[in-house]
C-alpha cells in the first residue's frame, strides 16, 4: 500500500486531516497562501485549458472537444487511454509531470510554473495529469485516512474527530 500523501502540504505521511503544517498553493507551489488568493492565479496567457489542453483560454470559455488528460487526444477519457502520455509540465510525449525534470522546455524557452501547476490534478493520487473523478488509484479519505471512500461519504462522525488534528 502506497504512503498518503497530504493535499494540503504535498508531504507524504499524513492526509490532509492530520496536517498541522502550513497550506502549499497549488498553483505557484509556495507556501503561506492558496490558490484562490495567488496572484499567479489571473495569468491566463500561460494557463492550458482543462478541455482542450490549450492555452488562452479556460474550460468555462472553452468551444472545443474534450480531450484525454493522458495523451490529449479526443474520443476517449484518460482512466481508457493506452496511449504515450504527455507531460502537463512541459508539452512532451513520452512521460509525466512527476516524471518531468526543469531542464525540459517547450519552444526553447523554459515552462512557468503556472502552467505546470494549472495542469488537471488529482486529490486522491496527488498527481497531475488526470482529475479525481478519472483517478484509477483506490479512494482515499482526507478525514480517516480509509480507502474506498472520500471525505464526504466518511462513515467517521466529523464531531467526534473535532480537536484530534490540528490544522
Amino acid at each position: 500500500m502506497n504512503e498518503p500523501t497530504c493535499w494540503n502540504c504535498k508531504l507524504p505521511g499524513h492526509n490532509a486531516s492530520a496536517c498541522s503544517n502550513e497550506a502549499v498553493c497549488r498553483l505557484c507551489s509556495r507556501p503561506g497562501h492558496l490558490a484562490k488568493d495567488c496572484a499567479s492565479k489571473d495569468n491566463i496567457d500561460t494557463r492550458l485549458c482543462n478541455n482542450c489542453h490549450r492555452p488562452g483560454h479556460l474550460a468555462a470559455d472553452c468551444k472545443n472537444e474534450m480531450t484525454c488528460n493522458n495523451c490529449r487526444k479526443p474520443g476517449h477519457m484518460a482512466k481508457e487511454c493506452r496511449n504515450t502520455p504527455v507531460c502537463n509540465t512541459c508539452n512532451q510525449r513520452g512521460h509525466i509531470s512527476r516524471d518531468c525534470f526543469p531542464s525540459h522546455t517547450r519552444s526553447g524557452r523554459s515552462l512557468s510554473t503556472q502552467s505546470y501547476l494549472d495542469a488537471p490534478y488529482c486529490r486522491n493520487c496527488d498527481q497531475v495529469g488526470h482529475l479525481t473523478r478519472e483517478c484509477r488509484g483506490a479512494f482515499v479519505c482526507d478525514t480517516c485516512g480509509g480507502r474506498g471512500h472520500s471525505a464526504v461519504e466518511c462513515p467517521s462522525d466529523p464531531i467526534s474527530l473535532r480537536g484530534r488534528y490540528r490544522r
